[in-house]
């Protein structure tokens, strides 16, 4: 591992609350094999408190330099606004001076008024919606309680987000979507594009593994990314390219060293999100938890363990052995080092756990075809890129552990500014088509 110290940065999914006003049928959290319904309701005062506490104490001892505040539910929005208000405003006076720190919140947007907004602008908190496409695919697999859809309410809530970043009292909004392989991916990424106005989206992969039959469905999902790509890589020509995480961080690790290298770091801490349920119990990221009852650890919460001993777990330390394991199939995968063989929640099967390759990996290496030539037509040099997807990646999870762990006394922590500049310069809402988007990232 090189000497020289990099960001380290960490997610904490903060279940504000547990229920939720919709009855998404595929819903990860609430369908499958973790339920949540023994936790409270909602996230309650002496639990915001201790959080603070557990967050201070977090920065301090392993050197973070970043963490990123997710707001989730259920439906973050079923908290009352006096609570939610309270929440952040506590969180706030913990962290501002420490470490840099950001909120965001993830809803289905059915609950957004004026109000809403006007705390979302005080505590400067970055809003996503959960849309999954045009109105009749949107109300069929995002129905209420009632079965009823709910496509108008959220679009209700996007205009009220959409005014107020106009105004420049909010950022742009941000969306969400469960990928449904049997629709037409170009038209679903240009409803987001043209006809919501939302400039960074990124599509969603079901949240499950092996043994769901999806490995013999590929056909479809290539299909639907193809055709995604379609319009995506339009934009590129147009020099107008829309911030999509799947396509966009594919992208990166091809375009560059440097954008490699930054792919290397954070691949290497995807399983960085540690969830904090409704009465303070700590967990992995929901999207594994959720798969299996023995990826949750309710003895352990953020009233009587540090996140040093949560990351010192055995159950933390199979997260890292899992982005650091290699299946068989991938060492000689020419796509390993921007696919890193998929998310762990793609890897997992009743058998080996989530050391296999992604379920999805016909329709990733398909992606990955697809925007590697599309680059090499428009002036990558096939050479400069084959040898650079060719290079062991700089970075793996028991380096990122290495490093905050020893919690270097007279090191200071590193800004992360300059490292989420790179993402931001290479694949904003503007690039250049040609060589000098590969001298912008050089």
């Amino acid at each position: 591992m090189s000497q020289t110290r990099k960001c380290v940065g960490f997610d904490f999914v903060l279940k504000i609350s547990e229920r939720c006003n919709l009855a998404c049928p595929y819903c990860y959290y609430y369908f499958q094999d973790f339920d949540s319904s023994s936790y409270p309701r909602i996230m309650k005062r002496p639990v915001v408190d201790q959080l603070g506490k557990f967050l201070v104490q977090s920065i301090d001892e392993m050197r973070i330099d970043r963490i990123n505040l997710g707001l989730h539910g259920g439906e973050p929005l079923l908290l009352k606004k006096k609570e939610f208000d309270h929440l952040c405003q506590t969180l706030k006076g913990e962290l501002s001076g420490r470490v840099e720190y950001s909120f965001g919140l993830q809803t289905n947007g059915t609950l957004i008024d004026e109000d809403w907004i006007e705390l979302f602008e005080k505590h400067g908190v970055k809003v996503g919606l959960s849309i999954d496409g045009p109105k009749e695919h949107h109300n069929l697999n995002r129905p209420d309680k009632r079965g009823r859809g709910t496509y108008d309410q959220t679009m209700r809530g996007l205009e009220l987000l959409r005014k107020a970043g106009s105004e420049g009292r909010l950022t742009d909004v941000g969306a969400l979507c469960v990928v449904d392989p049997n629709l037409n991916g170009a038209e679903v990424f240009k409803f987001f594009v043209e006809e919501l106005r939302i400039p960074s989206f990124t599509f969603l992969l079901p949240r499950t593994g092996w043994g769901e039959g999806l490995e013999i469905q590929q056909e479809s999902w290539v299909r639907f990314f193809n055709d995604a790509l379609d319009y995506w890589l339009e934009g590129f020509d147009r020099r107008n390219l829309p911030y999509n995480r799947l396509f966009s961080d594919t992208m990166l690790g091809m375009l560059s060293d440097k954008g490699a290298e930054a792919m290397d770091w954070k691949y290497s801490q995807r399983h960085h999100v540690v969830t904090v349920s409704s009465d303070g119990t700590l967990g992995i990221d929901d999207n594994v938890m959720a798969l299996d009852r023995s990826y949750s650890r309710p003895d352990m919460s953020i009233f009587d363990t540090t996140l040093r001993e949560f990351t010192e777990s055995p159950l933390w330390r199979m997260l890292c052995d899992a982005i650091d394991h290699i299946p068989d199939t991938c060492r000689s995968c020419e796509w390993y080092r921007t696919c890193r063989s998929g998310e762990l929640f793609n890897r997992y099967s009743r058998s080996d756990g989530l050391l296999k390759r992604s379920v999805f990996c016909t329709t990733i290496d398909a992606i990955n075809e697809r925007i590697a030539r599309h680059l090499v037509t428009r002036g990558l040099g096939l050479p400069a890129l084959a040898e650079r997807l060719n290079q062991t990646p700089t970075a793996s999870a028991t380096d990122v552990q290495s490093q905050y762990q020893r919690g270097e006394e007279n090191e200071p922590k590193r800004s992360c500014g300059a490292q989420a500049e790179v993402q931001r310069n290479c694949l904003g809402a503007k690039v250049a088509a040609d060589n000098s988007l590969l001298d912008h990232i050089g």
